[in-house]
């Protein structure tokens, strides 16, 4: 879902057309960067275990590999 898709949803929530919203965007856009970065990172953070959870044949070139598709994920929020 993007940023856009959110507002819309949440505009609609309140029962008003987007346009017609009369809240804090700013607040809105802060709530909504801090419920990405939160789930980024616990995307990054399942990655990061991922060869806790039963992988036992993960091999150490894989484990790197995963590492850094964690912190891809991470450097997302960064960008």
């Amino acid at each position: 879902m993007t940023r856009d898709e959110a507002l819309v949803l949440l505009t609609l929530a309140y029962g008003h057309h987007p346009a017609l919203a009369d809240f804090n965007i700013a607040a809105v856009n802060r709530v909504l960067d801090l419920l990405i970065q939160a789930e980024r990172e616990a995307c990054a953070k399942t990655i990061d275990e991922m060869h806790l959870y039963g992988f036992d044949d993960v091999r150490e070139f894989e484990i790197a590999t995963l590492q850094d598709a964690a912190k891809a994920i991470r450097a997302r929020g960064q960008a």
